[in-house]
């Protein structure tokens, strides 16, 4: 009980050397205009890296200042000390 398969006609397609050239065309057409999106999009990747740099510059300077701060709880002890140099000096006056 085998079964046979059967050919019904032509199963590959011909194509005319007219119809080839276009379908080429509209490849590299495709392609031209993949490569222009591609153009585009590199650009805008050039000016976005340029950006991420500017601001890692920023930040690294923005970063030294905070480094240069005195924080809070150092100021305080350097008013209260103030406070009292203060008052020593007034007294000495007066």
């Amino acid at each position: 009980m085998k079964r046979g398969v059967k050919k019904s006609g032509k199963s590959e397609k011909s194509y005319s050397a007219d119809h080839v050239s276009v379908m080429l065309e509209d490849v590299r057409d495709m392609m031209m205009a993949f490569g222009e999106g591609q153009d585009v999009l590199s650009e805008k990747v050039d000016v976005l890296s340029d950006k991420v740099d500017r601001m890692q510059d920023d930040i690294t300077d923005i970063k030294y200042t905070l480094s240069e701060k005195v924080e809070r709880s150092e100021f305080q002890k350097l008013e209260k000390r103030m406070i009292k140099v203060e008052r020593a000096v007034f007294v000495k006056k007066a």
